[in-house]
C-alpha cells in the first residue's frame, strides 16, 4: 500500500485494491460499504485534524473532501456498487466551491471546429458572467488552425484593451480531438491571455489495460500532461462527487477513470470525466467520450437527476453513452459534436441518437456553423451562427479514403452556402 495511506484514518478492513490515478494520485476501495462506515470515516478524519471542506449528498451517494496541507483527501460512497472509493491526491491546485455573484450574462456555444480533413474533436466556450470564458476541450491536430480560431473567437468577445481572461480550461479526456489545439493555443496564442486553471483528470498513460489503446493516442496525453505541468497554470484534478465553481458557474463531478475500478477499461473513451454544468438553475450535461461503462454508471447511480436543458452527444454520436442514458437526461437541446456527413451515417446505426434526437425539442450539429446558446436556458433564443469551414474531399480522401457521390459533395456545399458560408475558390 501507499505510504500516503498509512497517515489517514481508514476503514479496518481490507481494500478491493489500490489504483493509480495518475499525477501521484491514489484511490483505495472498499466493497459492501454503506453509510455508517461512511460516516464513521467522517468523523476520523476529523478526529485526525483534516479540515472537511466539502460534505454532500449526491442523489442517494455521499462525498467528502477533506484537506490536510497540501493533502486532499476525497470519498466517494456510490449507490450504484456500494464502494466506498477513498482518493489521496497531494496534486491539486485550490479551487472554488462558491459561484461568484457576477450579474453579466452567460452564453454557452458549440464551436464548429474546422472538420476539413477531420470528422471529430470537440469545443465548447462559455462566456461568464463576469465576461471571462470556461471551455471545454479543443480539437483535432488535424483542424490545423484551431488553435488560432479559438483564439480569434474569444478576442472578438474581450474588450479590444483588455486581455482574454479564460476562468478554467476542462478537458474530457486525453484523446488527441479534445486535446490537441489546447497544447497548440498554449505555444502559439497566450501573448494576450490569462488562463486561470486547467480542470482534468487523465487517465495514467500507462494503466494496466493500456495495451486495448491505441499508441499513438497515448502519446497525445502524455504531451498534454507534460506541456500542462510545465505552464505554470494552476491544475485542478477532479474526482466523482466533487462540486467546483469557475465564476458563476457550479459544476458537479459525475464520473471518473476511478470509478471504473476493480473492473477493466478497454475502452479508453470510459476515461472521460463526466461533469455537469449548473447556471442560474439551468443545467448542461457534458459527458464527453463517455461510452457504455460509464453510461451504465451514471444511469444505476443517478437515474431521473440527470435530467438537463441541454445534452453534448458522447463520443460524437459514434459508439458512446446509451439509449437509457438519453431517456433521462430529456433534454431540450441536444449538441452533436460531429459533422454532417457521419451524423446521417451513424444516425442509421446507432438507436441512441435516434432516442436523443427524438426526445428533444431541438439538436445542432457542430459542422453547420457555431450555436450559441443564452444561459439559462429558454426555448427559441438559440442562434445559429454562420458556417465557417468546409470539406475537404481529396484530403479526406488521402488521409481516411472516405469517398463521396459528385451529388453529395454538391447538396453538402449548397447547404454550406445557405448557411452563410463563404464561397471556396
Amino acid at each position: 500500500m501507499n505510504a500516503i495511506f498509512k497517515e489517514l484514518p481508514l476503514p479496518h478492513r481490507q481494500p478491493l485494491g489500490e489504483y493509480y490515478c495518475g499525477d501521484g494520485v491514489y484511490q483505495l476501495a472498499y466493497a459492501e460499504s454503506n453509510e455508517e462506515e461512511f460516516f464513521a470515516a467522517e468523523a476520523a478524519f476529523v478526529k485526525e485534524g483534516f479540515i472537511k471542506k466539502e460534505a454532500r449528498a449526491l442523489c442517494s451517494c455521499r462525498h467528502a473532501r477533506f484537506v490536510k496541507g497540501a493533502l486532499n483527501v476525497n470519498m466517494f460512497l456510490a449507490s450504484d456498487d456500494c464502494i466506498l472509493r477513498v482518493v489521496a491526491d497531494s496534486f491539486t491546485a485550490p479551487y472554488k466551491t462558491e459561484p461568484s455573484l457576477s450579474q453579466g450574462e452567460t452564453t454557452l456555444w458549440q464551436f464548429e471546429v474546422d472538420h476539413s480533413l477531420i470528422d471529430c474533436g470537440m469545443c465548447y466556450i462559455v462566456r461568464c458572467a463576469s465576461g471571462g470564458f470556461f471551455i471545454v476541450d479543443s480539437a483535432h491536430t488535424y483542424s490545423v488552425n484551431d488553435n488560432d480560431r479559438i483564439w480569434q473567437f474569444l478576442r472578438q468577445r474581450t474588450p479590444e484593451n483588455e486581455k482574454i481572461v479564460i476562468e478554467g480550461w476542462f478537458f474530457s479526456h486525453g484523446h488527441s480531438d479534445h486535446v490537441c489545439k489546447f497544447m497548440d493555443f498554449l505555444r502559439y496564442n497566450t501573448r494576450d491571455v490569462e488562463i486561470k486553471a486547467l480542470y482534468y483528470n487523465l487517465v495514467d498513460e500507462d494503466h494496466k489495460d493500456n495495451g486495448d489503446w491505441d499508441e499513438s493516442e497515448i502519446s497525445f496525453s502524455r504531451s498534454f500532461r507534460k506541456l500542462a505541468g510545465e505552464s505554470g497554470i494552476p491544475l485542478v484534478k477532479l474526482h466523482t462527487g466533487q462540486h467546483f465553481c469557475v465564476d458563476n458557474l457550479e459544476f458537479d463531478v459525475l464520473c471518473t477513470h476511478e470509478d471504473i475500478y476493480p473492473a477493466d477499461l478497454g475502452n479508453y473513451n470510459d476515461s472521460s470525466t463526466v461533469i455537469r454544468m449548473t447556471v442560474q438553475g439551468s443545467t448542461v450535461l457534458f459527458p464527453g467520450d463517455a461510452g457504455h461503462q460509464e453510461s451504465n454508471i451514471l444511469t444505476k447511480r443517478y437515474g431521473e437527476w440527470l435530467k438537463c436543458d441541454v445534452v453534448q452527444s458522447a463520443h460524437h454520436a459514434h459508439f458512446g453513452a446509451t439509449a437509457e442514458f438519453y431517456e433521462l437526461a430529456r433534454a431540450d437541446v441536444v449538441l452533436f459534436p460531429t459533422t454532417q456527413i457521419m451524423f446521417d451515417r451513424d444516425f442509421e446505426i446507432y438507436e441512441e441518437n435516434k432516442v436523443a434526437a427524438n426526445l428533444c425539442h431541438e439538436y445542432h450539429i457542430a459542422s453547420n456553423g457555431t450555436v450559441e446558446i443564452p444561459l439559462p436556458y429558454k426555448r427559441g433564443q438559440l442562434k445559429l451562427l454562420p458556417d465557417e469551414t468546409f470539406e475537404d474531399f481529396n484530403g479526406i480522401y488521402n488521409l481516411w479514403t472516405y469517398e463521396y457521390t459528385e451529388e453529395r459533395k454538391s447538396q453538402l456545399y449548397a447547404d454550406y452556402l445557405a448557411r452563410g458560408g463563404k464561397p471556396l475558390n
